[in-house]
């Protein structure tokens, strides 16, 4: 589990252009997260893959994303290039 904010910089939350992703989007250009004293992050990312690999290699806090992947993140699971599920400590070549 990543550190809290402060030991390590600001929270970085990955989210796709969707329009579930609005909210949080709406939120930190209206300032709420900074009103609560959040240093916020947004990063833009370009497949469900890539946020669940950044999610499980710690490289973000917390992302806007469907079940299934948050799941396979969190189990220590990533896809492979041919977008296959394949384990965290498969050979990431694969």
């Amino acid at each position: 589990m990543p550190p809290p904010q402060g030991e390590e910089g600001p929270i970085a939350i990955g989210l796709l252009r969707l329009t579930d992703a609005a909210p949080v989007i709406v939120a930190a250009e209206n300032g709420c997260f900074a009103r609560r004293g959040l240093d916020v992050r947004l990063s833009v990312e370009p497949s469900w893959a890539n946020i669940a690999d950044k999610l499980t290699y710690g490289r973000l806090n917390a992302a806007v994303i469907l079940p299934p992947p948050a799941n396979s993140a969190a189990a220590g699971y990533g896809w492979n290039r041919h977008g296959r599920p394949r384990s965290a400590a498969a050979d990431p070549a694969t």
